[in-house]
Parts: structure tokens; C-alpha cells; sequence
């Protein structure tokens, strides 16, 4: 191979050494990678396979912490249905900390 104008062969060699270990890293990164996404893959088959069944459990275990939240806020002075609406937006482990944070009325 040619040497490059202004450029010493050993110049040369360190770039190209450079970039062929920045490629074995991106290698290793892209097989590591692939792994996850096929992790990822599997899961969500699981899940697609359990499908409305895990989906259900979820959201009614979800609106039965925010009415828990919410029947919290009623009984320290606090607008309970407001309560439950923010947890229901956020998370009712959120809301709940949120709630205690401020002192009963």
C-alpha cells in the first residue's frame, strides 16, 4: 500500500490499529446488543401470551392503590377524588409520598 502524502507508514499503521480496535468494539457492543433485544423479544412474547389477563391485574391494582391514596388524602383533610386522580396520573406510590408530605389538615 501506498505511503499517504505527508504521512509516515507508521502514522498510517497506528490509524489504521485505531480504527480496527474502535470496530472490534462496536462488534462486541452489536453482539451485546442483540442479546438484549432478544431478552426484550422474549419477554414481550410472555407477555403478549399472558396478554389482557396481566394487563387487567395490572390496572386494577393500579386504580385500587390510587383509591387507597385518594381515601388517605379524605381522612388526613385533603381532597380525596383529587388525590385519586393524581394517582392515577402518576403513580399512587408517588402521590402517597406526595400526600405525606404534607401535614393533615
Amino acid at each position: 500500500m501506498p505511503a499517504l502524502p505527508g504521512r509516515s507508514s507508521r502514522r498510517r499503521e497506528a490509524i489504521i490499529d485505531y480504527f480496527g480496535k474502535q470496530a472490534a468494539i462496536f462488534e462486541q457492543l452489536g453482539a451485546q446488543l442483540a442479546v438484549i433485544a432478544n431478552a426484550i423479544g422474549t419477554f414481550t412474547a410472555l407477555l403478549a401470551g399472558a396478554g389482557l389477563a396481566v394487563a387487567a391485574w395490572f390496572v386494577l391494582v393500579w386504580v385500587i392503590a390510587a383509591a387507597v391514596v385518594g381515601r388517605a388524602a379524605r381522612v388526613r383533610g385533603r381532597g380525596g377524588l383529587a388525590w385519586f386522580g393524581l394517582a392515577l396520573v402518576l403513580t399512587p406510590l408517588l402521590a402517597g409520598f406526595l400526600l405525606l408530605l404534607f401535614p393533615p389538615e
